[in-house]
């Protein structure tokens, strides 16, 4: 991050196999004195062999925390515990395993999280942030039996879920929720159509929206 210069427009960090203890801070202070990135400047960061494809033969990099700061930063084939974004728009893709996801939404971020295969777990975290004027998350689940839990109190937060076999648990109070089930592999057999598109609402999960709620099947 240092020899990055304000012209810069994208940097790539490849992380070698091995746990990463701890929290793992990426912010504009690992920048040069002087240096300001512009707001189209990226970051990278994978494991070897992670692509957006996400069927890639990975190395295996499992990290605690990692915790993002004024940059928009994507995640590609890591093993993280818990992803903090403030600021900051993320991207995480996951990988063809059973990925278990986590991110917090501090004011004024935004996730974008695809899974790829496997039975996945996605986790959603945000709470009232008083100088937050808009957060948004869009999950893609891809195919699997998936699940999208919410621990999210934050009315400024616009949520979009997609995948085959959603169940969604925990508490969802926001500004608005789309969820869309589809299966990209139905089988028709005649005029029917046997299709594993199904949206679950676990016991006790709360759902409240300033907005809408829109949940398809």
């Amino acid at each position: 991050m240092r020899s990055l210069t304000d012209e810069s427009e994208h940097a790539e960090i490849v992380l070698e196999t091995g746990t990463y203890e701890g929290e793992i801070r990426i912010d504009t202070t690992m920048l040069a004195e002087g240096v300001t990135l512009s707001e189209n400047f990226s970051l990278t960061i994978r494991a070897q062999g992670a692509t957006e494809s996400m069927d890639d033969d990975v190395d295996d990099v499992v990290i605690d925390i990692i915790s993002i700061e004024d940059l928009n930063v994507t995640l590609m084939g890591l093993y993280v515990g818990l992803v903090k974004a403030k600021n900051s728009a993320v991207t995480v893709y996951g990988t063809e395993e059973d990925d278990n996801i986590a991110v917090q939404l501090g004011e004024n971020s935004s996730a974008e999280i695809q899974t790829g295969d496997g039975d996945d777990t996605v986790t959603v975290l945000a709470e009232q942030e008083e100088d937050s004027e808009e957060r948004n998350a869009k999950i893609d689940l891809g195919s699997g039996e998936d699940t999208v839990v919410g621990f999210v109190d934050a009315d400024d937060l616009d949520m979009e879920v997609s995948g085959t076999e959603i169940t969604l648990e925990g508490t969802f109070k926001l500004n608005s929720l789309t969820v869309n089930a589809s299966d990209d592999e139905a089988s028709d057999s005649g005029n029917l159509q046997f299709s594993d598109a199904s949206v679950t609402i676990a016991e006790d999960t709360e759902i409240e929206a300033l907005g809408s709620v829109a949940i398809t099947v």
